[in-house]
């Protein structure tokens, strides 16, 4: 057959379109060649674009660079998902693809340059992804990974807010690095903040070299004041994995260095070897990192070596100086580290404080995983040495001794295997409390741990003996067996520091016992226990003897016997038993018997307590129940008779019968005598209520009170629905008040018969009460006479919350005294706070009308004959209990007193009105007539502060009578003033003396044989001149008061008398303070004439000057004139009056003792003997005759306001005594006088005279006159 021909045309149309497609090809080509630059460049902006759009992110840039030799990115923004807000102003890469393309090393970067960066990024919105780490074929294989290092990196001005995945925030500001090889460069920050937290550093800048694959950066401030002196980084043989690291760094005085080097790092094995060495590091440099509070050291150093892991190895050691912490402190600590092998040895840490030391040493195999660690096996031996606890602890506890602890030990991991040790203690004290020695065994095991106390001595003759056993089982069995004996307990007590008794005691005691239990049911022990005292004396009283036995088994605890026994008659036992179990059922039963409690007077006065003159005591007790819930029945008789203490006028008997059920107990009898007195009471009490049906008191025979009280426990709560109500019912009718408080030993209380009655009912928050109380037929044996016998009534009711007062006496001849008052009162609110009883509202009244007080005159019926007195009370208050407001009137007036004596002065027109208001009292009117003369005070006084009232009270006077007496009298004009406070107050104002008069009349001669009557009144003897230093007090409580008080004579006190006429004026000032008084002034004689018998002195001169340093002993300045015969005389008294100087002078002189002779007698012993003793007898008959007249018509020695009408007088002629003369006087109108002169030589001459007076005698005439 033939083969068909091909088609041609379908041929060449193939042949066409592949020569087409591949021209398209080679034109695209020619096109990428030509313009490769531009389509990469739009390749890598597109491209970028669109990536991050797929990752929720924003992002234009320009892109500008060949792309195959260098790329810039600028003007980029970006924003979106974990991107808040990012702008770039430059991103510059410069490399060499051609160079890894040929050379297959990425290490082609020429420059890397970042500019212009603001970002706020937060890593909490990254979105969750499970990311599988494969490792990299170079690492597969074993070899480094590539590096890639830069030549030169130029970052300038990068910002940056980061938050990360758990919150906290990174502020970078001004971040920049510029490096590059062989040139220097530079590494700065302006600020670098975490938040939160303290870390915030601010214009950070470092020193950078970067070389070939090695980098050094050095000078670099870091945070809390740390500095990084130098780190370098030599990556150089990285490519033979291997890598080496240097630092340097200081923060304040301390340095720390790090040299490290390792291999194997991607082809293990690893080897590194590594330096450590730390100088001077102190807790003050690490205060920024907040260390435990109360943790400080000085001087850490570090020094250590290490190689490994493989065959690990370790030398080194650490050393701290002054360590404080919790409170304790240490001089040292040193920590040796040796490592070979594997095998790990601590020689011997040491911690030293003082003279206290701790040693340990410790070694352990380490396997070659360290992750597992608690297979690692150790042993362990520590000695501790303990001589002064106070040297450990700033604050050590009062303890004292010395304490030695040796422990061996071993284990796996941190579970100790065996311990066993060894604790020492000599002179151990606590406070007061002593040990003088300890020794302790303990042993620790897989199967059980022991306790081994040997006899412990706590002085002679008192040991303690322990052994314990513990086994490590699931139920834990422990074994327990002690031993103590006490042969001298104030031995022990002296041993372990406790404080002596007051008194010597002395006893032996002994206790032993055993005990098995399991820790997991301790109330299932088998245990068993005696305790002994014997031969015990407490000072000179022998103590009873105590047997006791005890024991616990099968959870039931039981007190075989406790026998206290003080003698064959008196003693004590109990017995009992007990559940050790849910609802710990009891059984006990007691039986007292003390017939002769005499027998126990030893004891008692041991302990002080009064001893017992008779008596016996005798009770019994039976008691079963269980513990919770609270369930106990039984019953319960006591018995006292005739039980009389010393100091007891009376023996007491007490008889109580009681049985116990449940929640109540029934009360059969209570009775209670004393002497006269009994107390008689049955009832029931329950956990609700107390029911005491019958309740009596009696006085012998007689009943004092009777009644029933039904109190509910529960009466002061206000929320308890249908409460039992309060019922208390108590009578008394008809008892003699004084026969009672006598029958007590209460003496001189008045007669009376009182009957009362109280009643109470309902729930303390509606409750209701009455009080009556009568009183009759009071008498009292002080009350006046006049008085008859008084009633009190007395009636208190509480009712809806008010209470109300309503009180009487009635005490004639006085008007009934009447109270009524009420407050509103809530009893159960008062019993929970009572402090408000204070700010209780008051409302109530107390009234008097007018009232005779006539019968004060019985008080004093020798002296005053009548008291015509008037008195009215009223009163109101209101306000607060605390501060209750008072206003009130007592009014008293007096018309007159009439006074049994007569020479008493007058006293009429006395007036009493005082007002208060609140706590201020006015003084309106507090005056009287007083022997004519009237005085009268008024004004305030204030309150309100008890400690320190204020007062303003003025007292006046008009010639108030001040002193008189028989001879003398003084009135006063006064107008005085007291203001201020109790503490400082301020008297000032003025006194004046007016109507002064005083006469005083010298017996010259003796009253021989009692011939001439004389006065039954006579002036009282002179006070005595002896020297005083006595200064100006006044009482305490006015020391800081003021003064400022005048005292003057308005007109000049008169002074006449046989001897002295003149008149005295004064003018005194008080000021000053209490505790400082100054008394200032004088006073002035202004006109005084001392007539001697024989001569006249008349005083020229006469001033008293006060000293305020000392107001007793006043200045003197006296000048007296006197002319006798021929001789003028002259007397001057200077000086200090508790001390005076005289001086006597004369013309022609004379000596002083002639002059003083001169002025008594009116002669001189000088001349013929028998002269002067004819002298001498006329003188005496003539002193004779005038002192026979004064004694005889002046006998009762008053105060006359006239002077006398009849003179005598003696005239001594001078040198011719034959010219001598006796001269009377009598005046028979103030201005015509007789006289008559009998003269020695016998002649008489009468003379009959007019006077006239010219001048200041004129005018004194003349005011005296009116008078």
């Amino acid at each position: 057959m033939g083969v068909p021909a091909v088609d041609k045309k379908k041929t060449r149309r193939w042949w066409r379109w592949l020569k087409r497609v591949l021209l398209a090809v080679f034109v695209l080509l020619v096109l990428a060649v030509v313009f490769h630059e531009p389509l990469l460049r739009w390749a890598v902006g597109y491209g970028g674009t669109k990536w991050a759009k797929v990752a929720g992110v924003t992002l234009t840039w320009q892109v500008e660079g060949s792309v195959l030799g260098d790329l810039k990115l600028s003007e980029i923004e970006a924003s979106g998902a974990m991107v808040e807000r990012a702008t770039l102003g430059e991103l510059t890469v410069e490399y060499d693809l051609w160079s890894a393309a040929r050379t297959r090393n990425i290490d082609v970067v020429k420059r890397l340059a970042i500019k212009d960066m603001d970002a706020v990024l937060d890593l909490r919105k990254l979105p969750q992804m499970d990311v599988k780490v494969e490792k990299t074929a170079e690492a597969r294989a074993g070899r480094p990974p590539p590096v890639v290092w830069p030549k030169v990196i130029d970052i300038e001005n990068v910002n940056a807010v980061v938050t990360l995945a758990d919150g906290r925030r990174v502020t970078v500001r001004g971040l920049s690095l510029r490096v590059g090889e062989g040139m220097p460069g530079i590494f700065q920050f302006a600020e670098f903040r975490m938040e939160p937290g303290e870390l915030h550093v601010v214009d950070v800048k470092a020193a950078v070299e970067w070389g070939e694959r090695t980098i050094t950066i050095s000078e670099l401030n870091l945070p809390y004041g740390g500095k990084l002196k130098s780190l370098m980084v030599d990556l150089s043989k990285i490519s033979e994995d291997a890598i080496t690291v240097r630092s340097e760094a200081a923060i304040g005085k301390a340095l720390a260095r790090v040299d490290a080097s390792a291999s194997g790092l991607f082809a293990p094995p690893l080897k590194a070897v590594v330096d450590v060495k730390i100088t001077e590091l102190s807790s003050a440099d690490l205060v920024a990192f907040k260390l435990p509070p109360g943790l400080a050291f000085e001087h850490v150093n570090l020094d250590l070596h290490a190689e490994g892991p493989e065959n690990l190895s370790m030398h080194g050691e650490v050393s701290v100086a002054a360590v404080q912490a919790a409170g304790a402190m240490l001089d040292e600590v040193r920590v040796p580290i040796e490592v070979v092998n594997g095998h790990a040895k601590i020689p011997m840490l040491r911690l030293v404080r003082g003279t206290n030391r701790l040693e340990m040493s410790a070694e352990a195999e380490l396997p070659a995983d360290l992750t597992q660690w608690q297979k690692i096996a150790w042993k362990t031996h520590v000695e501790v040495l303990v001589r002064d606890v106070t040297e450990l602890q700033a604050e050590a506890p009062p303890a004292k001794g010395t304490v030695a602890l040796s422990v061996d030990a071993q284990g796996v991991g941190a579970t100790p295997t065996s311990a066993r040790g060894h604790v020492e203690g000599t002179e151990l004290a606590f406070q007061a409390y002593k040990l003088p020695k300890l020794a302790a065994d303990f042993a620790v095991n897989g199967k059980s741990a022991t306790l081994t106390l040997p006899a412990l001595s706590l002085g002679a003759g008192n040991t303690v003996a322990l052994n314990a056993e513990m086994l490590m089982e699931d139920v834990i069995p422990l074994k327990v067996d002690w031993e103590v004996r006490v042969d001298d307990p104030a031995v022990l007590m002296q041993t372990v520091g406790l404080p002596p008794l007051e008194r010597p005691l002395t006893a032996k005691i002994t206790t032993a016992g055993k005990a098995s239990m399991r820790m997991n049911d301790v109330m299932n022990l088998d245990a068993e226990m005696d305790l002994s005292v014997k031969e015990g004396r407490y000072d000179d009283a022998p103590l009873p003897t105590v047997e006791m036995q005890m024991a616990a088994t099968k959870g039931t605890a039981v007190l075989k016997s406790c026998n206290i026994v003080w003698d064959v008659q008196n003693h004590i036992l109990l017995a009992g038993r007990a559940k050790l179990a849910a609802p710990w059922s009891f059984v006990a039963d007691g039986d007292i018997a003390l017939p002769e409690l005499k027998n126990l007077n030893e004891l008692l006065l041991a302990f002080k307590a009064p001893p017992v003159q008779s008596g016996s005591l005798l009770a019994k007790l039976d008691v079963t129940g269980d513990v919770s819930p609270w369930r106990c029945e039984g019953r319960a008789d006591l018995q006292a008779k005739a039980v009389q203490m010393k100091g007891m006028k009376e023996a007491a008997n007490v008889e109580l019968r009681t049985t116990f059920a449940g929640k109540t107990a029934e009360l059969a009898k209570l009775e209670v005598v004393l002497g006269p007195w009994r107390l008689l009471t049955s009832g029931a009490v329950t956990d609700k209520v107390a029911n005491l049906r019958e309740l009596s008191f009696w006085q012998k025979g007689r009943q004092l009170m009777s009644g029933h009280v039904i109190t509910p426990f529960n009466v002061t709560q206000t929320d308890v629905v249908d409460g039992m109500p309060l019922d208390v019912v108590l009578n008394a009718r008809d008892l003699p008040v004084h026969e009672i408080a006598a029958a007590a030993g209460v003496k001189g209380l008045p007669s009376g018969i009182l009957s009362a009655k109280v009643k109470m009912g309902g729930r303390l928050d509606a409750a209701s009460a009455e009080v009556k109380i009568n009183v009759r037929d009071v008498k009292a044996a002080w009350a006046p006479k006049s008085f008859k016998p008084a009633q009190i009534d007395f009636l208190a009711t509480l009712k809806a919350n008010k209470l109300v007062v309503d009180a009487k006496v009635v005490q004639a001849p006085l008007q009934p005294l009447t109270l009524k008052a009420e407050a509103p009162l809530v009893v159960s609110d008062l019993i929970k706070k009572p402090g408000t009883a204070l700010d209780l509202p008051l409302r109530a009244t107390v009234d008097m009308e007018e009232s005779d007080l006539s019968f004060v005159r019985e008080f004093a019926p020798n002296v005053v004959r009548s008291v015509p007195a008037k008195m009215r009370l009223n009163a109101r208050v209101s306000g607060t209990v605390r501060a209750p407001l008072i206003d009130s009137i007592i009014q008293i007036d007096v018309p007159e007193v009439g006074f049994v004596s007569s020479d008493m002065p007058s006293v009429r027109d006395v007036k009493v009105h005082v007002r208060t208001h609140d706590r201020k009292a006015t003084i309106e009117n507090i005056s009287a007539l007083f022997a004519g003369g009237r005085l009268k005070m008024g004004g305030t006084i204030d309150a309100t502060n008890l400690q320190d009232p204020r007062f303003d009270l003025r007292l006046e006077a008009g010639e108030a009578l001040v002193y008189r007496d028989p001879t003398s009298s003084l009135r006063a004009n006064a107008n005085v003033k007291v203001e201020g406070t109790l503490k400082t107050a301020r008297v000032s104002g003025l006194v004046e003396a007016v109507r002064g008069r005083v006469f005083r009349e010298v017996n010259i001669m003796p009253n021989l044989f009692r011939m001439i009557p004389q006065g039954d009144k006579l002036p009282p003897p002179p006070p005595s001149t002896a020297r005083i230093e006595q200064k100006l007090e006044v009482p305490a409580l006015m020391k800081d008061w003021t003064f400022d008080l005048k005292v003057r004579t308005h007109d000049p006190v008169l002074i006449a008398g046989n001897l002295v006429n003149g008149a005295i004026s004064a003018d005194i000032a008080l000021g000053g303070t209490g505790a400082a008084p100054r008394l200032t002034g004088f006073a002035n004689v202004d006109r005084m004439l001392v007539r001697l018998p024989f001569s006249t002195m008349k005083i020229t001169k006469g001033v008293v000057t006060m000293n305020p340093a000392n107001p007793f002993a006043p200045q003197l300045d006296v000048r007296g004139e006197s002319r006798v015969g021929l001789y003028d005389i002259t007397l001057y008294v200077y000086g200090d009056a508790t001390a005076p100087k005289t001086r006597f002078s004369s013309s022609p002189p004379l000596s002083e003792a002639d002059v003083v002779t001169l002025l008594g007698t009116g002669m001189t012993f000088s001349g013929d003997s028998s002269q002067v003793a004819s002298e001498a007898a006329t003188r005496a008959l003539f002193l004779f005759a005038t002192e026979t007249y004064r004694k005889i018509f002046n006998k009762k020695k008053t105060v006359d306001p006239d002077p006398p009408k009849l003179h005598l007088s003696f005239n001594p002629s001078g040198a011719d005594r034959s010219n001598d003369s006796v001269q009377a006087m009598y005046e028979i109108t103030p201005k015509v006088r007789f006289t008559g002169r009998f003269m020695q030589i016998g002649r008489v001459k009468a003379l009959l005279g007019y006077v006239l007076r010219f001048g200041k005698a004129a005018r004194a005439m003349d005011e005296e006159a009116p008078r």
